[in-house]
This record gives structure tokens, C-alpha cells and sequence, in this order.
């Protein structure tokens, strides 16, 4: 059986054979996300909402009132976080106000840096190249339920990743521990700030620092903590 698997493994730890399974799998979101393009769901609100700030109405939804149709009156979207709409607007008037266009843009970009945040994970935890590589092809062309709801959970998880990952380096490298929480911080801020549901999720990240910090004895992991529960408290406030 090892002989078998030989060749095998040698040809997944090839760095050119890597290089492959990532443009694969970048062809297959983006096959999935052409597909599903036009699949809105909680993001139509908030497309609607980028719409109305790129106007200079701020993120709001428009009305009429029955009794005077000659007005519109624009109210806050208080239904989600504000990310999206500010994360959205500058592709909006980069593609010329098409609102297709820039939301394809924005999955694709999370998209790419799911895959690339999940290998750059697996490689902080000396995961071997081959697994990575057979974990990128595998998980590419699974279609995750967020991808063809039209969801914002997408890049949340994406700026969580990042977040992750960053702390996971500092944790392996025992260095830049004030550096790290503070772009972690920031990342896990934006993922709170595009799904209210993410909220209590991003504090599992800066908790398990302090834990992980106290029983180590760590006083850079700690302080650390405390920076992005700082960053995350007044951010979400």
C-alpha cells in the first residue's frame, strides 16, 4: 500500500501540482458563484441600502408614503451591520453602479481567500503538504449553503480565517504578539460588522488568547487578548 501511495504523495508535494489545485479551485468558486450570481438573500437589502449611500443617502432603504407618492423618504437599514453596504459601495461605483458585478467581485475575493487562509492554516499547524493539497481539492467543489443563498456569511468567515490565522502564527512564533491583535482585532471586527450573528463569535479568538496566555504563562498572548477585546468592544459599541 505504501508503494502505491508513494508516487502519489510525491506528485501532491509537488509545489507546481500546488499551484494547480489552487487555480482549480478558484475556477470552481468561481463557477459556483457565476451560477448562483443572481441568488439573493438577505444581501438584497443591503445591495438596495449601498445603492442609496453611493447616492448620498446613507444606508438606508427607500419609501413612499400612501398619502404624498411624490416623496421618498429613506430609512436606516438597521436589519444588519453596516459592513457590507461600505464594503460594497467602492466596487459599486468601480463597475460602473452594477450591482451584479461588484457582489461577484466581493464572493470571489472571499472566496479566494477562504482557500488560501485554510492552507495557510493547515501549513501554521505543520499540516504536510500533500493533506493540504488533497484538502483544497476536495473542499473546492463543495458548495457550502452560504455561497448559493446570497449571504454575507461568506466574508465574515473570511475575515475570521484571517484573524485566525494571524493569531496561530503569533501563537507558534511566540513573537508580535501587539502587531497581531491589533489586525486580528481589526479582522474580527469587519466580520462582526457584516453579520450580527458573528457578534458573540468573534470573541472566541481574543477569550481562548487569554486562557491559552494565562496557563502558559504568557504575558504577550494576554496583553494581546486584552487589545482585540478592546478593539472588538468599542468597535461593536
Amino acid at each position: 500500500m505504501n508503494k502505491l501511495l508513494q508516487p502519489a504523495t510525491r506528485l501532491l508535494a509537488d509545489k507546481r501540482i500546488s499551484v494547480l489545485i489552487i487555480l482549480i479551485a478558484i475556477a470552481a468558486r468561481t463557477i459556483q458563484l457565476l451560477f448562483y450570481l443572481d441568488s439573493f438573500f438577505d444581501t438584497t437589502f443591503q445591495v438596495i441600502a449601498t445603492q442609496n449611500l453611493v447616492e448620498g443617502h446613507g444606508i438606508s432603504t427607500a419609501v413612499v408614503n400612501p398619502g404624498d407618492l411624490s416623496g421618498t423618504i429613506y430609512q436606516p437599514l438597521v436589519n444588519w451591520p453596516p459592513g457590507y453596504s461600505l464594503l460594497l459601495s467602492p466596487f459599486y461605483i468601480a463597475s460602473g453602479q452594477n450591482y451584479l458585478i461588484a457582489c461577484f467581485i466581493v464572493d470571489l475575493l472571499a472566496a479566494t481567500a477562504v482557500i488560501l487562509l485554510c492552507r495557510k492554516i493547515l501549513k501554521t499547524l505543520d499540516t504536510s503538504l500533500p493533506v493540504i493539497n488533497l484538502f483544497t481539492l476536495f473542499t473546492s467543489f463543495f458548495i457550502y449553503y452560504f455561497y448559493y443563498t446570497g449571504s454575507t456569511d461568506s466574508i465574515s468567515i473570511a475575515f475570521f480565517l484571517a484573524a485566525l490565522s494571524g493569531s496561530l502564527t503569533a501563537i507558534k512564533t511566540n513573537q508580535k504578539w501587539a502587531a497581531m491583535a491589533v489586525m486580528s482585532g481589526g479582522f474580527l471586527l469587519l466580520s462582526a460588522g457584516l453579520k450580527y450573528l458573528f457578534f458573540p463569535v468573534v470573541f472566541t479568538i481574543p477569550v481562548f488568547l487569554f486562557i491559552y496566555g494565562w496557563q502558559n504563562r504568557l504575558p504577550g498572548a494576554k496583553k494581546a487578548a486584552f487589545i482585540m477585546l478592546a478593539i472588538l468592544a468599542t468597535g461593536i459599541a
